[in-house]
């Protein structure tokens, strides 16, 4: 296993705090697919994709009531990574 550098650490962190945020149970749509497709991101340290995929899944779950912490994770994950777009996109869901 390689190291890994504490941005990719942090930045995992804040993708596995988000994923908290939602229900344990994913059953609106192809959200067991994309938890499955978030996982295998994951174990190859495609933080960007993972990323995507949790932002999809989280869209299924705008109703819930632990969206904006969900979002805010998602904020800080997108930070770490230096993907400024989309942490601007997360912070406006996140202040809804």
């Amino acid at each position: 296993m390689r190291p890994w550098s504490e941005q990719q650490k942090q930045a995992l962190r804040h993708l596995a705090a988000a994923r908290y945020f939602l229900p344990v149970a994913l059953e609106r749509a192809d959200s067991a697919r994309a938890e499955a497709q978030y996982q295998e991101f994951l174990h190859h340290t495609e933080w960007g994709l993972a990323l995507d995929e949790l932002a999809y899944i989280g869209e299924q779950y705008s109703d819930d009531p632990f969206q904006a912490l969900f979002w805010s994770e998602l904020t800080l994950a997108a930070q770490t990574m230096s993907r400024q777009e989309s942490a601007n996109e997360f912070r406006r869901r996140a202040e809804v």
